[in-house]
C-alpha cells in the first residue's frame, strides 16, 4: 500500500532541513521504498510517497513516516534548537488541588480507589434512583456494563464496596475518589469529528 507525508511537514516534525530527493533515498534505505516524490506537489509544496510493506502494520499517518525517516537519518545527527518560547512548566491549578486533597483525605484514613470510566446505563442511572439523561455512549460497547461514560462517580465506588463487602467494617468503610466524569457539552463542538463532551472533575 502507499501512504503519503509533505516533505516540510516531515522537515518541521523532526527539526531538519532535507531537500526533497534525499528524503525519498532516506525512505528507501529503512525499507519504506520504493519512494518517490509525485509529480503535482501539495498545498504545503512537495509530496513524498512510499511503498509500506505487509510488515509494516505502524506505519498509519504521515508521522510514522516521519519518525522513520528521522531514524534514517539519524537522531544524532539533528542539530539541537533552543525553542524560540519563554514559557515555564508548571501544575495545572486542578490537578494541584486534586493532590492536596487526597493527601489530606488520605491522611484522614480514608482508602483511595480508581474506578473504570465506562458503566453501564443501569448502573450510573437507574440503580441510582436517577432519571435518564444525556450521556456519552459507545456505539459498539464490549458488553452491557460498558455502555457510557460516566457521569458520576459514585457507581464505581457502590461496586467497589459491594466486591468488598467480605472485609471488617468495625472501623468503616472509608473510600474516596478524585477523578474526572464525561458531560454533555454542545456548546464547544469544534468540527463534525469532535465528539461533544467535556471532562469534569469530581
Amino acid at each position: 500500500r502507499k501512504e503519503t507525508a509533505s516533505v516540510k511537514f516531515v522537515n518541521s516534525l523532526i527539526g531538519i532541513d532535507v531537500d526533497p530527493e534525499p528524503m525519498a533515498q532516506l525512505c528507501n534505505k529503512i525499507q519504506l521504498g520504493p519512494a518517490r516524490i509525485l509529480p503535482e506537489a501539495g498545498e504545503d509544496g512537495p509530496i513524498l510517497e512510499v511503498t509500506v510493506p505487509p510488515t509494516r502494520s505502524d506505519i498509519l499517518h504521515a508521522v510514522d513516516i516521519a519518525e522513520d525517516i528521522g531514524i534514517s537519518y539519524g537522531y544524532n545527527n539533528i542539530v539541537k534548537t533552543v525553542p524560540q518560547t519563554c514559557t515555564v512548566g508548571g501544575e495545572q491549578p486542578l490537578n494541584q488541588l486534586g493532590d492536596l486533597l487526597r493527601e489530606e483525605i488520605g491522611r484522614a484514613g480514608y482508602v483511595e480507589v480508581l474506578t473504570h470510566g465506562l458503566c453501564s446505563i443501569n448502573d450510573n442511572f437507574t440503580a441510582l434512583g436517577r432519571p435518564i439523561t444525556e450521556a456519552v455512549s459507545l456505539s459498539n460497547p464490549a458488553n452491557v456494563e460498558y455502555q457510557v461514560v460516566r457521569t458520576t462517580l459514585l457507581p464505581g465506588l457502590l461496586k467497589t464496596l459491594q466486591h468488598n463487602k467480605s472485609m471488617s467494617f468495625t472501623g468503616g468503610f472509608k473510600l474516596f475518589e478524585i477523578s474526572d466524569v464525561v458531560l454533555p457539552d454542545k456548546e464547544h463542538v469544534v468540527t463534525e469529528t469532535v465528539v461533544g463532551a467535556k471532562n469534569a472533575r469530581r
